[in-house]
């Protein structure tokens, strides 16, 4: 949720989709994704929908696939921190 505040708080203001779907972005609203984690493939369609994320990057998309790369290690650090299920996943790959 904290990476969710960070990103609405930051850029509500400057990334117009954000504003244009507040409700879905901004964290005083019961209905944002801040309270809903997604799978990658779920969260790329709710940006896709939003216009947030394109199957080409552009210029000054913010969310891309690099960005999302770094966003669900991240989760996966958090998520498999204390467990040894994460380098059994990866190794079986």
């Amino acid at each position: 949720m904290v990476l969710q505040d960070d990103l609405w708080r930051r850029n509500h203001d400057t990334i117009a989709a954000l504003e244009r779907h507040a409700a879905d972005f901004n964290p005083h609203f019961v209905t944002s994704i801040a309270y809903t984690p997604l799978p990658r493939a779920a969260l790329e369609s709710f940006l896709i929908q939003r216009g947030l994320l394109h199957s080409r990057t552009r210029w000054n998309d913010f969310f891309h696939a690099g960005f999302l790369n770094k966003v669900y290690a991240r989760l996966n650090d958090i998520v498999f921190r204390d467990s040894d299920q994460v380098s059994r996943s990866v190794s079986k790959h």
